[in-house]
């Protein structure tokens, strides 16, 4: 078991449709002063939290006997904005100021063809007065999503096949997402093909037919 995350908020949205209802928490106030931090991780630390994070996710998946996710590059880039417009505006939320509300829409417009997506975040106390990296490192993420049921359930969405993973200045989003089918995959299936039976031949003659 992880050890238990103390200052830190997490919050979620289930999303397996274009539609979105998110409760909006940014004021809109201009950028804040930046505060202190302490036990920032380096470059390469930080490179290496997103994979950290996959084997966590995989690890729990398979826990429950679900088949583990892919990590996707195009997810990697929704969820790395997100995490840093989170940062710059110090806040946790789906929404993006100025911008779309809608998590599905911002995986399409990265470049995934979804058909569903889920995101989770997870970050500092936004009354925090100084920003503590070691809380916020991966075994903390990962374990404050599978305490949450919401969370949790994204985790565990079956239907998810990939994942992508963003991290700045102590924030984090994690995206989930199925991409949609192929054309062939739309196609209806053929049916099987059938050959005619063929016409019994005449019965031979017998003696026994007289």
């Amino acid at each position: 078991m992880f050890a238990s995350p103390r200052p830190v908020l997490a919050i979620l949205t289930l999303i397996l449709a274009a539609s979105c209802s998110h409760h909006a928490t940014y004021s809109g106030k201009a950028r804040q002063p930046a505060i202190p931090e302490r036990n920032q991780p380096t470059a390469s630390q930080s490179a290496r939290y997103g994979h950290q994070a996959l084997i966590l996710t995989n690890s729990f998946r398979r826990q429950h006997g679900l088949a583990p996710l892919q990590r996707d590059r195009a997810l990697d880039r929704a969820a790395q904005r997100h995490s840093a417009v989170m940062a710059k505006h110090r806040y946790l939320g789906h929404h993006e100021p100025g911008g779309t509300n809608s998590i599905l829409k911002r995986v399409r417009k990265a470049g995934y063809k979804a058909k569903l997506a889920a995101e989770n975040v997870f970050g500092p106390s936004l009354q925090a007065p100084v920003i503590d990296h070691a809380i916020l490192e991966p075994s903390h993420a990962v374990n404050g999503w599978t305490k949450s049921p919401g969370h949790r359930k994204n985790l565990l969405n079956p239907r998810a096949v990939h994942v992508g993973f963003g991290y700045v200045n102590g924030y984090w989003t994690q995206v989930l997402a199925a991409p949609l089918p192929t054309f062939e995959e739309t196609l209806p299936a053929k049916a099987p093909r059938t050959t005619p039976l063929e016409k019994p031949g005449p019965k031979p003659f017998g003696w026994r037919d007289l």
